[in-house]
């Protein structure tokens, strides 16, 4: 079972910033987005229209997406606690982050990060989601992370340093502590090439800070199928670790 105290902060802090998301919604041909006056001398909302063809409107209609998925988020959340724990499910609360990420991977980075940026040919694919992956079991990795109601961008390209640049696997976000990190399958480690080549990579990421269990998860396996269980265990601690260090529970 999950912490109830990681729990009770996620949560809390999503249903908080989903507060501050404007109403969308869609009739006919247009989407509306109401959002709140600042202005004094103004009263309720106000409310702004677009064509859903327009690039406004199309801007609009991706918002509406993520709102979907922060809902499903939290109605998800909202029933794994009422099967696990006692009491209410907790209402919306901020909960100040005290640590940001010491490399900057937070929201901000994983928003500007564009998927699918490695160029390398595929020799395979498996598609899902509308992603062609290039192996069976990172396809199951984007299942799993879609089952966690966790954001990932598969194959963005990324710099670190000195403009070094690097295609994780996955940058997967943690959007509730303004946290992301890279998760590399290392799924054909039999392979003598295959695995100079995964350890390379995984020095490059070390030399430039990263912290193995919070900012990279290198989840290893043999020529065989991984097994789902323990990569779900896996990545929950991940996420567990940066909402911790991000709170100050650790």
């Amino acid at each position: 079972m999950k912490s109830k105290t990681v729990m009770t902060i996620r949560l809390s802090r999503l249903k908080w910033m989903r507060k501050s998301f404007p109403q969308v919604y869609v009739r006919g041909d247009s989407i509306y987005i109401c959002v709140n006056s600042h202005d004094s001398d103004s009263k309720g909302r106000i409310r702004h229209h677009y064509s859903i063809r327009s690039r406004n409107g199309k801007k609009a209609i991706n918002l509406l997406e993520q709102l979907a998925e922060m809902d499903k988020k939290i109605s998800d959340m909202d029933f794994y606690w009422a099967e696990n724990y006692i009491g209410v499910s907790p209402k919306a609360h901020e909960y100040a982050i005290k640590t940001p990420s010491p490399l900057g991977l937070n929201n901000d980075f994983f928003n500007k990060a564009v998927q699918g940026s490695n160029s390398m040919t595929y020799r395979n694919t498996y598609t899902s989601m509308g992603i062609n992956f290039r192996s069976k079991n990172e396809l199951i990795v984007a299942e799993l992370l879609k089952d966690l109601g966790l954001k990932f961008k598969y194959e963005p390209r990324i710099v670190l340093g000195n403009n070094v640049e690097i295609y994780p696997d996955f940058l997967i976000g943690i959007e509730e502590a303004d946290r992301c990190f890279v998760f590399e399958m290392q799924g054909m480690m039999n392979d003598a090439n295959y695995a100079l080549k995964a350890s390379q990579k995984e020095t490059i990421y070390i030399n430039h800070g990263f912290r193995d269990g919070k900012d990279i998860l290198f989840f290893k396996a043999g020529n065989d199928s991984i097994d789902f269980d323990v990569l779900r265990l896996f990545i929950e601690a991940v996420v567990e670790a940066n909402i911790k260090e991000a709170f100050g529970l650790s």
